[in-house]
């Protein structure tokens, strides 16, 4: 019996090391192994703590909300197959907590998946660019769009922007200060690796997220006063030069930018990133003043912009709002919403209390690995920016990837500051 259960988590540690390289495949075999440890969960986690605290309860709350709004809206049937199941990814987060708990080493692995990962990725990219083609001959799709494996998911520099700061924090769990000073050159030049392959890959809100995320690095880390001044110095030459620099992928990144927004253009009307994102982010909202307790379902903003009451040209429909708060209070309704935004205000009330702590009392209340996972969060639920359909699985499981990582961390902190001596040690 105990040979098996070893065997049983062998096999799930398996699906969690593989998941950064799973999630490149595509979503079938990513949402098929999350989909796995979250079965699973049920059956091998047995203590209360994993199902006892504010983490499960806010999100059984939030999913009830999402549960009824299926519930209430038109077509119910297919809309609560989508809520139903999307319990799942709770389970996914209590999971990966879970297989920490009973195998630390396991971080280790998964750090070498995403070294790898993202080294194989940075080269097929730039492959790509120069050539036309991938190492596996698959040709550029879109003009002026490097999206390597991706193919015609162009996602690359999503898939870079949503995990790179969860790669960043286990570098300081596994690193101490000495040794990330003798990594400073190698590290300095990964970064910026990453960032020019977000840039190829022309993806305009993964690469100012991406941006956005170095500074928050640089504002909220502890220590490290070295690297995060070189860090910020030759990050802002880089972006600078980037954005300055005259190439296709910056005319899109940038000028096709300022000009979809309308900002160079006098008096005329300006739009909120462009104007087809104005259309979007005007019918969601309209759609909300009309349905403010529940919304009209999970993934019905796409059937709902096409009433003529909410269409307003051409450009007003897509599969979502493309912006995560008027995604949640345009389908899912004000209670759904309120629960996003006591997670935003969670947030960023841990990541500047542990930045006040430092610059007053030099006291930390969090540490680096944790200040990662929790920038982590932030950018993936950052508001002002436009995104992906919240419910989409494939960005479902980046969304709730780190979350389990940080409860693993908030409720083991003093086994991991020892785990992370002996690995320093070593």
């Amino acid at each position: 019996m105990g040979s098996n259960s070893l065997n049983i988590k062998n096999i799930l540690n398996l699906f969690l090391i593989l998941l950064p390289i799973l999630l490149i495949s595509g979503p079938f075999l990513s949402d098929l192994a999350i989909s796995i440890l979250a079965v699973s969960s049920l059956f091998i986690i047995k203590e209360k703590k994993y199902y006892f605290n504010y983490f499960i309860l806010f999100f059984i709350f939030f999913w009830l909300i999402i549960l009824t709004s299926s519930f209430l809206s038109e077509n119910n049937f297919t809309d609560l197959k989508n809520s139903v199941f999307y319990f799942r990814f709770a389970l996914f987060s209590l999971c990966v907590w879970y297989l920490l708990e009973k195998n630390k080493n396991i971080l280790k692995y998964i750090y070498f998946v995403l070294i790898f990962s993202f080294s194989i990725l940075i080269f097929d990219s730039i492959f790509q660019y120069i050539n036309g083609y991938n190492i596996f001959n698959m040709e550029i799709i879109v003009e002026n769009r490097i999206s390597s494996f991706f193919g015609e998911e162009l996602k690359m520099g999503g898939y870079f922007m949503r995990i790179s700061p969860f790669l960043i924090g286990l570098s300081f769990f596994f690193f101490n200060k000495k040794k990330h000073q003798k990594l400073l050159p190698i590290s300095i030049i990964y970064i910026l690796l990453i960032q020019i392959t977000i840039f190829l890959s022309g993806e305009r809100t993964s690469f100012f997220l991406f941006t956005f995320t170095i500074i928050l690095f640089i504002i909220f880390l502890h220590e490290f006063k070295k690297t995060r001044f070189f860090l910020l110095i030759i990050y802002l030459v880089s972006f600078s030069f980037l954005i300055t620099s005259d190439t296709p992928y910056k005319k899109r990144l940038i000028d096709f930018t300022i000009e979809q927004s309308n900002i160079n253009k006098g008096t005329q009307k300006k739009f909120i990133f462009s104007e087809q994102y104005n259309e979007h982010y005007r019918s969601a909202w309209n759609i909300f003043l009309d349905n403010k307790i529940f919304g009209v379902g999970v993934k019905k903003f796409r059937e709902v912009c096409k009433v003529p009451k909410y269409n307003y040209s051409r450009l007003t429909c897509s599969t979502h709002p493309h912006n995560l708060p008027l995604q949640l209070i345009s389908e899912t309704g004000i209670f759904s919403f309120c629960i996003y935004l006591i997670i935003n205000i969670f947030v960023w009330y841990l990541l500047l209390k542990s930045l006040f702590l430092k610059l007053g009392s030099r006291k930390k209340f969090l540490n680096n690995f944790q200040i990662s996972l929790l920038i982590n969060i932030a950018i993936l639920i950052w508001p002002l920016a436009p995104n992906g359909n919240f419910f989409n699985n494939w960005l479902s499981i980046l969304n709730y990837y780190p979350v389990g990582f940080l409860l693993w961390s908030f409720k083991n902190q003093q086994k991991m500051y020892i785990l992370s001596k002996k690995i320093n040690s070593l």
